[in-house]
């Protein structure tokens, strides 16, 4: 990340895009300190998920507003740059360095020691994690 807040998607992650979706993104507060980069399509198909969940219930409508209000739109440069906003990188810890991780539909942007530590904590091993996850589907 440069001293403007600007974030180069790597080319890699932009590639495994549809051209057209290469440029508009949302980027919003993410869970365990980190950031949630979506394509444009891959947002809206999240916002209609968020909007059927139960608003009578007091936890969605507090979720959704600590969420909804982090996320903005970015247009990616010709580099593949964007720019995070000053609360989004302070929420997340980001400094210079950054690691990208390609989830499914979302990027996650990570500040490095904040992931290393989230991996590490709670001594759960890679193969214990995948045993709680990976249930056979009836």
């Amino acid at each position: 990340m440069d001293q403007k807040g600007r974030l180069c998607i790597p080319v890699e992650l932009r590639d495994m895009l549809p051209k057209k979706e290469r440029r508009e993104f949302t980027v919003m507060r993410g869970l365990d300190e980190c950031l949630f980069l979506y394509p444009k399509r891959e947002w809206e198909r999240v916002q209609g998920s968020l909007n059927k969940l139960p608003w009578w219930k007091a936890d969605t409508r507090r979720f959704a507003r600590m969420l909804v209000p982090t996320a903005y739109e970015v247009k990616a440069d010709a580099q593949g740059r964007i720019v995070i906003r000053q609360n989004l990188i302070d929420g997340a810890k980001l400094e210079r360095d950054v690691i990208f991780l390609g989830l499914g539909d979302r990027i996650e942007i990570w500040n490095p020691a904040v992931y290393k530590r989230y991996i590490t904590e709670g001594n759960v091993t890679f193969e214990q994690a995948a045993e709680k996850v990976m249930v056979p589907r009836e």
